[in-house]
């Protein structure tokens, strides 16, 4: 009898396994809980690609700024004008075709290179690389990342293909290799990455304006000791249930809107512009902001 428990426990050990090795295709969905959300305006300042915006009353306002309670990060990106003047006649635009996330654009032909939105740009880095004697970049955050390929599922490279500035790639054995460079350590990899620990990332710096309120020391606390899925967030208190709480949750766009007296407020998230990192769950205040892995088998 006790022979057949352990050849039922092989086989069972056995499917186990091959149901493992098969669960290498992922997707990451990035919700907010319409309830929990108080509008405070921290996700928007924090997002490295500009994908939230908060309006209230029709107005881009963000309460967090406005009360001085928590500073602005500092996106840098200077462009020498004289100098791409001087050396225009010999530029082939390669900064503008080493932006992975295609922000630096040209007006028709004329120098300099320009974005219209600084706020949607996570300073990777890229452009400075490719013209170092025009545009000199700052990076937004800071840290230290690693990459534990003896832990990868073979033949994985979903983070290489879902980092949104090209800082991961494959090299000639099969291993993920980083372009420290270039990294921006928003998460993208770790959230999507099939096994946990095969990818660990710690921000040791956020670029930003001084301050000394709890609020920003706890956000940055929050960020330096982040440790994704190992541990679960704990639900916190809700609030009475708002008045006219509308949710739409479309392919283009997540958007929340509450009425509060005669206040509007809408918080939108651009899903085109979301590349499903991790840096708006982790600070958001009150847990409402949501990010679930979905597995999928691969063939």
């Amino acid at each position: 009898m006790t022979g057949e428990l352990r050849k039922i426990k092989n086989a069972v050990e056995q499917r186990s396994e091959a149901k493992e090795e098969t669960m290498k295709c992922t997707d990451v969905i990035v919700d907010i809980d319409a309830e929990s959300c108080v509008f405070c305006g921290i996700c928007e300042v924090m997002c490295p690609f500009g994908a939230i915006r908060l309006i209230i009353d029709d107005k881009r306002v963000n309460p967090v700024l406005n009360s001085k309670v928590f500073p602005e990060l500092i996106r840098s990106l200077e462009i020498d004008v004289e100098t791409c003047m001087r050396v225009n006649l010999l530029c082939e635009r390669i900064c503008v075709d080493a932006c992975p996330l295609k922000l630096l654009q040209f007006k028709g032909s004329n120098p300099p290179p320009y974005i219209n939105d600084l706020n949607k740009c996570p300073m990777c880095g890229r452009c400075e690389a490719a013209c170092r004697s025009v545009i000199h970049v700052q990076k937004l955050f800071d840290g230290e990342i690693e990459i534990h390929n003896e832990r990868c599922q073979a033949g994985c490279d979903l983070c290489v293909h879902q980092c949104p500035v090209n800082a991961l790639y494959m090299d000639e054995e099969g291993k993920v290799k980083v372009l420290a460079e270039f990294c921006i350590f928003c998460g993208v990899c770790q959230n999507f990455c099939p096994v946990d620990g095969a990818i660990n990332i710690k921000l040791n710096h956020v670029r930003a304006c001084s301050a000394e309120t709890n609020i920003w020391k706890q956000t940055v606390e929050k960020l330096f000791m982040y440790k994704p899925f190992q541990s679960k967030v704990v639900a916190t208190k809700k609030y009475a249930s708002w008045p006219k709480i509308t949710k739409n949750n479309s392919q283009k766009e997540l958007k929340i809107e509450r009425k509060i007296y005669l206040r509007g407020y809408v918080l939108m998230l651009d899903k085109e512009l979301c590349r499903k990192c991790r840096i708006c769950q982790i600070t958001c205040p009150k847990g409402a902001i949501k990010i679930t892995r979905f597995y999928c088998a691969a063939k």
